[in-house]
């Protein structure tokens, strides 16, 4: 692309945006427009490669195209990820190669290109790759962490004898937003550890990405189960990320740069 985001924290914020949105329109595709986890995917492919190619012919460069690749990809690892719940023991054996495929792909980015030119990530084929993985693990580890919290909940409910009634999907609720607290808390951590110019080092900006993932995932799921439901999260999160990249990317082009 010829031109990408600077890393500052304006770029951060966006990319928890995007994070959360992506998640929705992950869920919105698959159960709203009825295309399934897997028959949707060569849909965004299409819509990806015409971003690219958009980009490619546009008289003007503008990072807005980073983004809109961003959410077409953010929107195929949510499916994708998604698509291993339903294989059962075997989507359980696609995790752990999912994980090392992700870890695998970063180090070869970081060996083979370095992690920044002047301030902004280097984005090529190999970025985008480490991109979708992060988005793929992000949502799976999104997903177990959601369902485990809201069991672990449920037991300590019981053992106090405030809970009534059985196990059911809603505690699930309870686990997403304790998800998106303590994943956002790590986040705050890996600010305040590593600041802006050690976020550029490769190994910490793909850990990052993939804690923005994880906590994007149970933010975006714990939106829709409130009472904005599916549809109203994903026109509330979408309004959000638009408007981000629009007064930050379109309106002012400082947190942009070209790629080298």
């Amino acid at each position: 692309m010829r031109a990408i985001p600077k890393l500052n924290m304006i770029y951060w914020g966006v990319l928890i945006a995007a994070s959360i949105f992506g998640t929705n329109t992950g869920d919105f595709l698959s159960e709203y427009l009825k295309l399934g986890n897997v028959t949707g995917l060569p849909y965004l492919l299409v819509l990806l490669a015409g971003i690219f190619i958009w980009e490619r012919f546009s008289p003007v460069a503008s990072a807005a195209f980073f983004w809109a690749a961003i959410i077409v990809i953010r929107t195929g690892a949510t499916n994708i990820a998604d698509w291993t719940h339903q294989l059962g023991i075997y989507g359980l054996i696609l995790v752990p190669l999912i994980i090392a495929a992700f870890v695998f792909a970063v180090r070869y980015y970081a060996a083979r290109l370095g992690g920044v030119v002047q301030g902004a990530p280097k984005v090529d084929a190999v970025y985008w790759l480490c991109m979708a993985l992060a988005g793929i693990v992000g949502t799976l580890l999104g997903d177990f962490s959601s369902a485990g919290l809201a069991l672990a909940s449920y037991g300590i409910g019981t053992l106090l004898g405030t809970t009534t009634g059985g196990f059911s999907f809603s505690w699930f609720w309870v686990g997403q937003l304790i998800g998106s607290v303590i994943f956002g808390l790590a986040m705050v951590y890996m600010f305040r550890r590593h600041g802006l110019t050690g976020l550029a080092r490769p190994a910490v900006y793909w850990t990052m990405i993939a804690l923005i993932r994880t906590a994007g995932t149970a933010m975006g799921d714990f939106l829709a189960h409130t009472s904005l439901t599916l549809p109203g999260s994903t026109v509330l999160t979408g309004v959000v990320f638009v408007g981000l990249v629009y007064a930050f990317y379109v309106q002012r082009r400082g947190n942009q740069a070209l790629a080298a």
